[in-house]
């Protein structure tokens, strides 16, 4: 494993030189050694020192010794990082797909927004399905809407070619929401909890269900 992880090191460190003016970057080539092996990846903490030490003494070569190493190297066997398989909803059946997006509609739309949403947008797409956007209003105390939140966060959806088919505000289904827990309650697949807040959170420490379960 040693030997195969700095034999690997060392490929990395020597392309990734050549690939920028001579010296080879330690965050990118422990990116490559991450990305490839699993097993591998479970050591490199334990190996850092060593990785460091070999990318060092890369970078310490001249242009011609560097060049000479790279052009004795067969980069084909370098292990790339795998493409993952596009995830498939097996269970899933035409038009019968539904994906939410519930974004808090307190600040503006961001990255980790666009990913989401477009995650399950696609999904519905893809299954022929429906999309419904639902803002999660419900704790204004701490997480206040700002001011045409429906049209602010439409507009960025619109031009990441997203339209949702349905647009709900979860406040204004409160009484939807009452009704099905107390139908759920009611056919004992939930309980209510009335223990003091130290008390619940010392049995969940020790794993233990309260008296109300």
């Amino acid at each position: 494993m040693k030997q195969k992880l700095n034999e690997l090191t060392f490929k990395y460190a020597v392309k990734n030189a050549v690939e920028h003016s001579g010296k080879a970057e330690l965050k990118a080539v422990i990116s490559k050694l991450m990305a490839i092996d699993k097993e591998l990846a479970k050591n490199l903490s334990k190996e850092i020192k060593e990785i460091t030490k070999t990318v060092e003494s890369v970078n310490s070569m001249d242009k011609k010794e560097l060049e000479e190493k790279f052009n004795s190297m067969d980069f084909n066997e370098l292990p790339e990082r795998k493409q993952k398989e596009e995830m498939q909803l097996d269970w899933a059946e035409k038009e019968q797909v539904v994906t939410r997006y519930a974004p808090n509609p307190n600040g503006p739309f961001h990255l980790g927004n666009a990913r989401a949403l477009l995650n399950s947008f696609e999904y519905a797409k893809k299954y022929n399905g429906k999309f419904i956007l639902r803002f999660d209003d419900t704790d204004p105390k701490t997480k206040k809407p700002i001011k045409n939140a429906e049209q602010i966060f439409k507009e960025d959806m619109n031009w990441l070619g997203v339209k949702a088919d349905e647009t709900f505000f979860a406040s204004d289904r409160m009484e939807i929401y009452y009704s099905f827990m107390k139908k759920v309650i009611s056919i004992g697949k939930a309980y209510v909890c009335s223990c003091e807040k130290e008390k619940w959170k010392q049995l969940i420490d020790e794993n233990k269900g309260c008296e109300c379960r």
